[in-house]
């Protein structure tokens, strides 16, 4: 394979993990205008309380871990934003290299990992507060959640 192929793949999968982090980004930080009773969608939290029957103990367990949770994701969420306007000022970079190009955009590739990761960890530390009984409902509901914060805003 040489080297304008692999470059060629390289900025391809760079390109879906880009789109695919700006959706994310756009599904978390968008202001839905719709009245309330249009807009509302039950939440993680709420889901678990009604669907899954989380108890008071383990909601307040919960309730700390989500907080730690988005503690950490805020963290991530700056990061990468950081990362990407200093990837994108290269843009104005006469001098730039395909090999210096591909080294940043791989940083970001990084960062999403780490991103993925971190929620991957959640749902599994989540899912070890339900009790036997509430596994099978966890299970089911987790296939909503992770389409919910994958689709593109408006795709219903």
């Amino acid at each position: 394979m040489n080297n304008t192929t692999k470059s060629k793949i390289l900025i391809s999968i760079i390109s879906i993990l880009l789109i695919t982090n700006v959706v994310m980004m756009i599904f978390y930080f968008k202001k839905d205008n719709r009245p309330p009773e249009q807009s509302h969608k039950p939440g993680f939290t709420e889901r678990l309380k009604k669907e899954v029957k989380f108890d008071s103990t383990q909601m307040a367990i919960f309730d700390k871990k989500k907080k730690a949770h988005w503690d950490r994701m805020r963290s991530l969420f700056d990061e990468i934003t950081t990362t990407k306007e200093h990837f994108y000022q290269l843009v104005y970079d006469t001098a730039l290299t395909d090999s210096l190009l591909e080294s940043k955009a791989v940083v970001i590739g990084e960062r999403q990992k780490e991103l993925d990761l971190q929620v991957f960890r959640y749902f599994k530390d989540v899912r070890r507060l339900c009790r036997p009984g509430q596994l099978a409902s966890y299970d089911s509901l987790l296939p909503a959640i992770v389409k919910r914060m994958t689709e593109l805003p408006g795709k219903k």
